[in-house]
């Protein structure tokens, strides 16, 4: 015979909160393995026409190197201030890059960048105040891409890594 609907609501949601901790574990453990060593080393508060955009923290492992930063691993978080569109984050963060090759006289193959373009307006969100994007850099791989220590996802290439951190960095 079945419980009634009570018992078998009970029983499910005893059930949901044994797993929450679990999940809530393993959601967080490639954030912790990604900046796992790594220490701050500056902040930055950014202001756009007076208006306060994002809070920038740096940390890097020990070693750090800042004219070979592409060489290391490092994490870049941004915590927004404002509400932001992801779609407006992702062609922002296109357009910085296209002006920072272009500055370095970096190729800048559009079929290429088209494609990091799809890729980052796919892994972005939306943010409220109080959200943190962190990039991390995988040397020599790419970025893996982080919404309050939950995995959004990687862009793969070095190249792409190089221009996203240099936006700050270089």
């Amino acid at each position: 015979s079945t419980p009634p609907l009570s018992r078998r609501l009970f029983l499910l949601s005893g059930s949901v909160c044994a797993a929450v901790p679990l999940w809530a574990q393993t959601t967080n453990a490639g954030w912790r393995e990604a900046v796992a060593g790594l220490q701050t080393r500056g902040t930055h508060h950014f202001r756009y026409w007076g208006l306060s955009i994002y809070h920038a923290e740096l940390q890097v492992a020990p070693g750090f190197e800042p004219a070979r930063f592409a060489l290391h691993r490092l994490a870049l978080g941004l915590t927004y201030t404002r509400s932001l569109k992801g779609l407006a984050i992702a062609d922002r963060t296109i357009s910085e890059m296209q002006t920072l090759a272009q500055r370095n006289g970096q190729s800048w193959e559009p079929a290429r960048v088209a494609s990091w373009q799809r890729q980052l307006r796919a892994l972005i969100p939306d943010v409220q105040a109080g959200d943190r994007i962190t990039g991390v850099n995988q040397p020599m791989q790419g970025v893996a891409l982080f919404l309050n220590e939950v995995a959004l996802g990687t862009v793969q290439g070095a190249d792409f890594a190089e221009l996203f951190f240099g936006i700050w960095l270089s």
